[in-house]
């Protein structure tokens, strides 16, 4: 599935917390199975950053 990927983008929206749980919960555990390449490029991207008033998952969250 990941096998020959270079640079893993990986999205979220900002107004829905179980989009960034999901990306730990899930997604990273899918890379780590399937993919081979251990120099691959992960990026985290928040999605709908304008709906400050919605957000429901912080910057200080997102940033390692």
């Amino acid at each position: 599935m990941f096998t020959y990927v270079q640079i893993l983008f990986t999205v979220y929206d900002v107004t829905r917390r179980e989009t960034f749980t999901n990306l730990s919960d899930v997604w990273a555990k899918e890379v780590e199975l399937y993919s081979n390449n251990q120099d691959c490029v992960k990026m985290l991207v928040g999605n709908k950053v304008d709906r400050e008033s919605e957000r429901a998952v912080t910057r200080e969250e997102a940033l390692p």
